[in-house]
C-alpha cells in the first residue's frame, strides 16, 4: 500500500513538473518567435543605414544634401524656392486657447 502511495505520488509530482515545462517552452518559443522577429527588423535597418553610409562616398549623393539640406547651387544655376507663408490663424487659436487655460487658472486663482 506504501509502494503504491509512493508511485502515485511520484507520477502526480511528474506530471505537475512535466506541465510546468511544456508552459515554460510555450513562453519561451513565443520570446524566441518575438525576438526573431526583431533581428529581422534590425538587420534591414542595418542594411538602410549601410546603404546611406555607402552612399556618403558618392559624389552624387553628396550633390544632392548639398542642395536640399544646404541650399547650395553649381556655378551658373539659379534656384528658386517657394516661401511657405505662416498660418497667422493657428497661431491665433494657440494664443485663444493659451489665454483661456489662462483665465481658468486665474479664476481657480492658481495663478
Amino acid at each position: 500500500m506504501l509502494a503504491i502511495f509512493i508511485i502515485l505520488a511520484l507520477t502526480v509530482i511528474l506530471v505537475i513538473s512535466n506541465l510546468k515545462i511544456n508552459q515554460k517552452r510555450i513562453e519561451l518559443n513565443q520570446e524566441s518567435k518575438a525576438l526573431e522577429a526583431k533581428k529581422e527588423e534590425l538587420e534591414k535597418k542595418k542594411g538602410i543605414f549601410e546603404e546611406q553610409f555607402f552612399q556618403q562616398g558618392d559624389i552624387a549623393y553628396l550633390e544632392e544634401i548639398a542642395r536640399e539640406k544646404l541650399n547650395l547651387q553649381k556655378p551658373g544655376e539659379k534656384v528658386v524656392s517657394f516661401p511657405i507663408p505662416e498660418i497667422e490663424e493657428k497661431k491665433e487659436e494657440i494664443e485663444v486657447k493659451k489665454s483661456f487655460w489662462q483665465k481658468i487658472l486665474e479664476f481657480l486663482r492658481l495663478k
